[in-house]
């Protein structure tokens, strides 16, 4: 009776925990991808409750403040982006000094770990709503954030690390160090901020703090270069060039979709080996399976920006790569995920091994697997459900600058997105921008290809 009455116990938690972090964003995505924003931030709209069931606040915050940023409703995105921001703040904190117990709980029913490039690229387009609005020394604070957030996640990431190494340490983990490997990112400043920073510091008249950003900005890419798609940038020397007499034009651009998460599953994972006890008993080895997610690459088919201004042509330079960038931090999400999962895989494991061993009977010279054993085995999977799928899904993959001096006045521009067959996959016209002395007359660009 005892051995029946546990698993059955046992089923209700595991069907408790093990609900499914899946949603359909396909439609949503499509229109995304073709520059239909309106139709894209329509369905996240229609489909609120189900995403914020499945996905959580968090990743509909954010969705909802991209997509709105899109379709240059900046009020609201800032409403959306906020409300994301301060979740993920109070996320991050309980993750630092999460217990054990919560290792032991499916990840679905955790608070969403969001993934650091949502939280600093947040303030990059907050930053940029601000200066749309015309709120210059909002922006100005929006982009000192994401830079204070990275000092900050600089000094935290190793304790992150150490408390995963811990956990894997106290559960007899086998040969799963590669998992952490994540952690070694180098990634602890960002030059595309020192990029805005200058310019927004141009405009409200700090010159001191356009000069200093603008170093800070070259000294990052140049340090930082894994993350950066060249060596040296003209329109940082362009920068240089600038005084509040100098009439410039300023492109920030970005193409393609950063990664979203898929399931993976480590098969046949060995928990524990074979032996022989004290009593002449043979126990057999027990492997699981582990269930967990990892970052998936979209990337983007843009190879080439070219505007034209006035008739004459320039082209943007490719600048910081957030597709690498939140790979690597999704990454990061993804292993604290997997360790995790490997407890919970170990913890089902070492209690079928003792199932199996209360089986034996007078003269056994082997463990038979047990009704609990069975019953484990049957409901494993559904514990673990397809991994903790959340994770935002419009944020771009490359950003593009490009710095260039130009006569005050009025200038009808067209922006071509070229694809390695210099095809157009994408175009957008800007009639009547108005080019104004001592501005930093910031032209933004966006598209999902």
């Amino acid at each position: 009776m005892k051995r029946i009455l546990m698993p059955l116990l046992l089923v209700p938690f595991i069907i408790l925990t093990s609900c499914s972090t899946f949603f359909d964003f396909g439609v949503a995505q499509d229109a995304y991808y073709q520059g239909d924003y309106e139709k894209a931030y329509s369905f996240l709209l229609l489909n609120s409750p189900q995403i914020i069931k499945k996905q959580g606040s968090i990743v509909y915050n954010l969705d909802e403040g991209i997509v709105t940023h899109a379709t240059k409703d900046y009020k609201l995105s800032n409403i959306s982006l906020a409300k994301a921001e301060k979740a993920i703040e109070e996320n991050f904190t309980k993750s630092i000094s999460a217990s054990i117990g919560s290792y032991l709980i499916n990840e679905s029913v955790r608070d969403y770990e969001s993934s650091f490039y949502e939280d600093i690229y947040s303030n990059i387009f907050l930053s940029l709503n601000y200066y749309h609005l015309d709120k210059i020394e909002d922006a100005m604070v929006e982009v000192r954030r994401s830079l204070e957030k990275l000092q900050l996640r600089e000094q935290t990431l190793p304790q992150l690390k150490s408390a995963l190494e811990n956990q894997l340490a106290d559960n007899n983990a086998r040969d799963v160090d590669n998992q952490l490997k994540s952690f070694d990112s180098s990634f602890y400043s960002s030059a595309l901020s020192y990029y805005l920073s200058s310019l927004f510091a141009f405009e409200y008249g700090d010159l001191d703090t356009f000069r200093i950003s603008r170093e800070k900005g070259e000294a990052t890419y140049k340090i930082l270069s894994d993350y950066y798609e060249k060596n040296d940038y003209s329109s940082f020397s362009n920068l240089a060039n600038m005084d509040k007499d100098t009439s410039m034009i300023n492109f920030i651009a970005f193409s393609g979709l950063s990664p979203i998460k898929k399931t993976q599953v480590d098969r046949n994972v060995l928990v524990l080996d074979e032996y022989v006890d004290d009593n002449g008993v043979y126990h057999k080895p027990y492997y699981t399976n582990v269930v967990y997610s990892v970052p998936q690459e979209r990337g983007s088919i843009v190879k080439v920006i070219e505007v034209i201004i006035g008739g004459k042509k320039y082209k943007l330079e490719p600048f910081e790569n957030l597709g690498l960038i939140a790979y690597e931090t999704m990454a990061q999400t993804c292993s604290g995920e997997y360790v995790r999962a490997y407890i919970r895989a170990v913890s089902r494991e070492i209690a079928k091994a003792s199932a199996d061993a209360s089986t034996i009977q007078e003269g056994d010279t082997s463990v038979e697997s047990s009704l609990f054993s069975d019953i484990f085995t049957l409901f494993s999977f559904v514990a673990e459900g397809s991994g903790d799928l959340r994770s935002s899904h419009f944020f771009p993959s490359m950003s593009w600058i490009g710095t260039f001096e130009l006569d005050p006045g009025k200038y009808d521009i067209v922006v071509n997105y070229l694809n390695s067959k210099n095809d157009i996959v994408y175009q957008e016209k800007i009639n009547n921008f108005k080019v104004t002395q001592g501005k930093a007359n910031l032209v933004e660009v966006l598209s999902a290809k």
